[in-house]
């Protein structure tokens, strides 16, 4: 896969800043995990990466911190987040649409194989119910919990696995680079049931990142995925209620 040209130097500094930014999301999500309040909590690490607002960017944090640190000015070039033309956004934006809603499809596919799968050797493949912090009784940690799962955590795992993850593996020169990121993301949810679609998720994501040469179409696209996965588990929850 040919990848936006990233130079030593960034991958220098990338070979300094990811593993302890990865440290820190793991225990991050531990620590959302711990505190969580016994309703809302599920037995995964997904906490990590869907968590309440103020510790979802502790691993983003650190990597940022120490990545304007070695590269200054030069940080969001190598990142690739430019600053687009209303065009290119307008462009992007509605490219990412269609993109996000066949992702969604072929998802349910792959999770209902994998339920299946799951509950023929004996394994729970029950997803746990993360939506309830989106509440409407309660709008300030509903509010708070949307933006997170629509805005921040696209953007903090764009940077993350399909910039910081990659060109890490890149720099030592592993084989199939996206491979492992897509794995790496797919059981740090610690979904099983949902492993495939989020392997598939970031092979996709990955592919535009290289397509559109930055992050914006990877963060567009993993924006409306959620987004779409959200309602689509609102919607499921208030047809099962009613």
């Amino acid at each position: 896969m040919n990848v936006p040209t990233i130079s030593s130097s960034s991958h220098a500094w990338i070979r300094s800043a990811f593993p302890p930014a990865l440290v820190a999301t793991v225990l991050g999500g531990v620590v959302i995990g711990a505190v969580m309040p016994a309703g809302v909590k599920a037995p995964s690490l997904l906490l990590l990466t869907a968590g309440l607002l103020p510790l979802h960017g502790i691993g983003l944090g650190v990597f940022l911190l120490l990545a304007r640190k070695a590269r200054g000015a030069g940080l969001w070039r190598d990142v690739g987040l430019r600053r687009l033309s209303r065009r290119g956004v307008i462009s992007q934006f509605f490219l990412a649409v269609p993109i996000a809603f066949f992702i969604l499809v072929m998802g349910l596919l792959m999770s209902q194989v994998c339920v299946i799968m799951l509950d023929i050797f004996g394994l729970s493949s029950t997803p746990p119910d993360l939506f309830d912090f989106m509440n409407p009784g309660r709008p300030v940690l509903a509010a708070a919990a949307f933006f997170t799962v629509i805005v921040w955590a696209p953007v903090s795992e764009e940077i993350l696995f399909r910039f910081g993850c990659f060109e890490f593996l890149q720099s030592w020169h592993i084989p199939g680079p996206a491979l492992w990121v897509g794995g790496l993301f797919a059981l740090i949810h610690g979904q099983l049931f949902a492993v495939p679609t989020l392997f598939f998720l970031s092979l996709v994501l990955q592919t535009a990142r290289v397509r559109g040469k930055g992050l914006w179409l990877p963060i567009f696209i993993h924006g409306f995925f959620n987004l779409f996965a959200s309602l689509l588990f609102i919607v499921e929850k208030a047809v099962n209620n009613g």
